[in-house]
C-alpha cells in the first residue's frame, strides 16, 4: 500500500461549509491568491535557473510550476429549471480542507490540505510533510442565490446545489413629452 492510500480520509459523507464572500473574506481570498502567484512565480524562475536562464521558455515554466503547485479541479456542471448543479473531483481531501465562494454568477472552489506522517524506526525518526493545493473559479451558467447553496462531500465527489434566481423580463418605459 502506498503512502497516499494509506493517508486517505475516511470516505464519509460530509457537509462542506459555504461562505457568501462577505468583504473580509474577500480580501483574505485576494491574499491567498497573491502568496499562490508568488509561489508559482518561484517555481517557475527555478525551473528557468535549472535550465542554465535560457530564454523563450517562460511561458512553458510558469505552466509547469501552476501545474505542479496547483493541481486541477475537474468539474461536471448541470442545469435543470430550479437549480444549478456543480460536483467536483476532489479525491483525498476532507470537508474542513475546501472552501466554497458562492457568488451570482460565478463559483470558487479552493482546497488546501497538508499531510504529516512521522515514522520511527529504533532511534531513527523521520517525519514527512505534503501539501495539496487545488483552485478552480468558473462561470456559472445562470444567476443562482449564494444562500441557497448546498454543498457534500462523498467519497471524493463534493456536489454542489445552488437555487436558479429568474431574472424579470425588461420592461419597457414609455418617454412622456411635454
Amino acid at each position: 500500500m502506498s503512502t497516499s492510500q494509506a493517508m486517505q480520509p475516511a470516505e464519509t459523507k460530509e457537509k462542506v461549509p459555504v461562505a457568501t464572500t462577505p468583504k473580509d473574506r474577500f480580501i483574505e481570498l485576494l491574499d491567498r491568491f497573491e502568496r499562490m502567484q508568488n509561489e508559482v512565480a518561484d517555481r517557475a524562475f527555478e525551473f528557468f535557473r535549472a535550465r542554465g536562464g535560457e530564454e523563450g521558455f517562460g511561458l512553458t515554466d510558469w505552466l509547469m510550476a501552476e501545474n505542479e503547485l496547483l493541481g486541477p479541479i475537474t468539474v461536471d456542471v448541470t442545469m435543470n429549471e430550479t437549480a444549478v448543479t456543480v460536483k467536483a473531483e476532489m479525491p483525498e481531501f476532507e470537508a474542513k480542507d475546501i472552501e466554497i465562494f458562492v457568488e451570482p454568477k460565478r463559483l470558487t472552489i479552493r482546497g488546501h490540505r497538508e499531510v504529516s506522517e512521522e515514522k520511527k524506526e529504533d532511534e531513527r525518526v523521520m517525519t514527512e510533510r505534503s501539501t495539496s493545493e487545488v483552485f478552480r473559479r468558473l462561470p456559472l451558467p445562470a444567476r443562482v442565490d449564494p444562500k441557497s447553496a448546498v454543498a457534500k462531500l462523498d467519497k471524493g465527489l463534493l456536489t454542489l446545489t445552488i437555487t436558479r434566481i429568474e431574472m424579470p423580463e425588461p420592461t419597457k418605459v414609455e418617454i412622456k413629452v411635454e
